[in-house]
């Protein structure tokens, strides 16, 4: 048995039951196409903040994945406080599929590994050389071609650290070209950690074997099914809001009304008083008041609980 299929005379010429993947492959695809459709229907402001989210679940996996590249943890403290932080010092996590259609270069993967986490290239240039050719080259099912890249990448492993974190951002590239889009509405690093048991034992039984990967394929394409299913699970407060905000199309709020009913479908415990809603919009208690009154009109918000003071109110649904 061999200990690396990269060290085999015919690599990388992989090989693969076609037959055997057809149907998963179709099934995926019918996930795919649902999952983008649905999120589609989003406002540009919800699209940005599902991948925004998404790219939380990333950090938080990949700090767990990777114990020995600390420096994530500096991303997840940020985004603890901001939200919708994308900036700067963000764009090596982001640049796979913020840029998903620009060419990947030796260059651009290296942006993609801070200096801190000592990744410089070592002896296989030609390998990586070869491997980069072949993924900025057009054809073959992009779904597919996410599992070859990953497999591949790792098997060759250019860097002297982080080649998984490499490889997981190289998936993510070659699947947002699969999907058409920047946004990321599924987290596969999120999806991988869940399962990083059978990750492991799936590629040593791979890199062990010969070049046929049909087995790393189909484990490769059920684990992102189960990363589309996981989706609405993730993104299921943003789903609320862009329900609720499509049911009241017609509703004619202000910021600070928008800002409040935005906070109670994130997770409010759906109780709300004036004393709250002032504090919370920087406003006074008495627009606060007004403004309450106004949705109450609107049949946005209903008295829960309580009087004067204490009365708290929630969203009608």
């Amino acid at each position: 048995m061999n200990s690396n299929i990269h060290k085999l005379s015919k690599f990388p010429a992989f090989t693969w039951s076609q037959e055997a993947l057809n149907e998963l492959v179709l099934s995926l695809r019918i996930k795919q196409d649902t999952l983008l459709k649905r999120m589609d229907t989003l406002s540009v402001e919800l699209k940005q903040e599902a991948s925004t989210l998404i790219l939380r679940q990333d950090i938080i996996a990949n700090i767990e994945i990777e114990q020995n590249l600390p420096f994530f943890e500096q991303f997840l403290t940020i985004l603890s406080q901001n939200e919708h932080f994308l900036g700067k010092n963000a764009s090596f996590l982001t640049d796979s599929t913020q840029n998903y259609k620009a060419t990947l270069t030796k260059e651009r993967l290296l942006t993609w590994l801070p200096q801190f986490s000592q990744g410089n290239l070592n002896a296989t240039n030609i390998q990586l050389d070869q491997f980069l050719a072949w993924f900025n080259k057009p054809g073959l099912d992009r779904l597919l071609k996410a599992a070859i890249a990953h497999l591949w990448f790792v098997s060759i492993a250019p860097f002297n650290g982080g080649n998984g974190f490499v490889s997981r951002l190289i998936t993510d590239m070659q699947l947002a070209k699969a999907d058409g889009t920047h946004y990321r509405y599924y987290s596969f690093s999120n999806q991988l950690l869940k399962e990083q048991d059978d990750y492991q034992f799936i590629l040593e039984q791979v890199q062990k074997g010969s070049l046929d990967i049909t087995i790393w394929l189909q484990w490769f394409l059920n684990c992102l099914g189960r990363a589309y299913d996981a989706s609405d699970n993730l993104l299921s407060l943003i789903l609320k809001k862009d329900a609720f905000w499509k049911k009241h199309v017609d509703v004619i709020v202000n910021k600070r009304q928008k800002q409040i009913i935005n906070t109670l479908l994130q997770g409010l415990g759906e109780k709300l008083s004036t004393t709250t809603y002032a504090s919370l919009t920087k406003c006074s208690r008495d627009t606060a008041l007004r403004d309450i009154t106004d949705l109450m009109e609107k049949n946005i918000l209903i008295k829960k609980e309580g009087l004067g003071k204490n009365t708290n109110y929630h969203l009608s649904h």
